[in-house]
């Protein structure tokens, strides 16, 4: 515990981060960075049948969340109140409101809109970090319509030993998943990769493979949890958490903080350090101890992008706050 404290306490006061610095108002900032500042507002709670909030899309003024400990996608209003709840997997698995068993679950921990063939879908991953989690879906929602994927070949195609897939986000012609085990970025052509979701006798697609860096608490690396990449800017907005999981995806850890940025695509590279892009989600109070999933990015507005950020810290409780990034001038 006091070694806890003290990781907190360094956090706060600017010793324990690496490669970035503090400026007076405890926001991290790098000469590189494209978000100049990030101001943490309102903190909320999903409703409670949403224990384990794990990815947040926005769609036609709703949103649309998934959770890695159940198989329902929840429709929500701006309020953040469930309009619908959609069994992904077997509507007779469990109810909407029950969580399952880690040992059961499909571990949805990434959900990402995109237009396929001129109609809109959403890609919503499993992690892959056990058999049971190497499950996908592809959900329309103009027609309801389900249609799982097997993502045994594409997980088993990846270079890493470890997989834990936290995160899909898409540009208009290219996906991009991040994988926390490794903190790296497997890019793929769109339309080919969900070709290959819809008809797995074709071959893979080609990949193309970032590892990138990002900063630490302390001694502990902080590892990818979300991307959302935005249009307007052409840039990817990404979060990253510290959790003391001792390498094993499947069991929790205690969490010591997060991290929330930014990078123009333009400079998204092999061995990029995002460290440089990247702020420690901090308040009055100093370091918020919660682990980020998943962000979505409202439009520019007087040189500020709105997000919504959904975190979840294993306790049955899913957080939502406000963040507003400021941007710098580039």
């Amino acid at each position: 515990m006091k070694q806890l404290i003290k990781i907190t306490l360094l956090c706060f006061f600017g010793f324990g981060i690496s490669q970035v610095s503090f400026a007076d108002d405890n926001v991290l900032v790098s000469p590189s960075v494209y978000v100049q500042s990030v101001n943490v507002g309102k903190k909320d709670y999903l409703p409670e049948s949403i224990a384990s909030a794990s990815g947040i899309e926005d769609f036609n003024e709703h949103y649309y969340v998934v959770s890695d400990d159940s198989d329902y996608l929840y429709e929500l209003d701006e309020e953040f109140e469930i309009i619908s709840a959609t069994n992904l997997l077997d509507k007779n698995r469990h109810s909407s409101d029950e969580a399952l068993n880690y040992m059961q679950k499909a571990d949805f921990e990434s959900i990402a809109a995109t237009s396929y063939n001129g109609q809109e879908i959403f890609l919503i991953l499993g992690s892959g970090s056990s058999p049971t989690r190497n499950i996908g879906v592809i959900y329309t929602p103009a027609t309801q319509e389900i249609t799982r994927v097997n993502l045994d070949g594409l997980y088993t195609s990846f270079s890493d030993d470890v997989i834990n897939i936290e995160s899909v986000t898409f540009d208009s012609a290219s996906v991009y998943i991040a994988n926390r085990a490794t903190n790296n970025i497997y890019l793929f052509d769109k339309d080919n990769l969900i070709d290959y979701f819809l008809d797995q006798t074709q071959e893979l697609p080609e990949v193309k493979v970032m590892h990138v860096k990002l900063p630490s608490i302390g001694n502990y690396q902080s590892t990818l949890s979300s991307m959302y990449y935005s249009q307007e800017v052409r840039a990817l907005f990404f979060s990253a958490s510290v959790e003391l999981s001792y390498g094993n995806p499947i069991f929790n850890g205690v969490v010591l903080g997060s991290f929330v940025g930014a990078v123009p695509i333009d400079d998204l590279a092999d061995n990029l350090d995002l460290g440089l892009y990247s702020h420690l989600l901090v308040d009055e109070s100093g370091v918020i101890q919660t682990k980020v999933e998943s962000l979505v990015v409202s439009g520019l507005v007087d040189g500020k992008f709105s997000a919504v950020i959904v975190s979840d810290n294993d306790n049955g409780v899913s957080e939502i706050f406000d963040v507003d990034f400021f941007l710098s001038k580039v």
